[in-house]
């Protein structure tokens, strides 16, 4: 059905005509459009995102200065 309603006027040349069409199809979709859409877990909004966020600076500096201090004495 869907498909059918996509395919039948394929040789439309009159402009408001198309303008129409598209804003049907858009609405169809925002009809049956999921209320919960999938959001794929590293993407903003999904599970994982941010889940394990980078340390602040400072420590990453204090342990690659501690790592350099130790190796300092070879």
């Amino acid at each position: 059905m869907l498909s059918e309603r996509s395919l039948r006027p394929r040789q439309v040349e009159d402009i408001e005509l198309i303008d129409r069409m598209i804003a049907d199809g858009e609405a169809s979709h925002n009809k049956w459009q999921h209320p919960d859409p999938y959001i794929v877990p590293w993407a903003p909004g999904g599970s994982k995102f941010c889940r394990n966020p980078t340390p602040p600076p400072r420590l990453i500096y204090q342990r690659l200065a501690a790592s350099c201090a130790f190796y300092s004495w070879l």
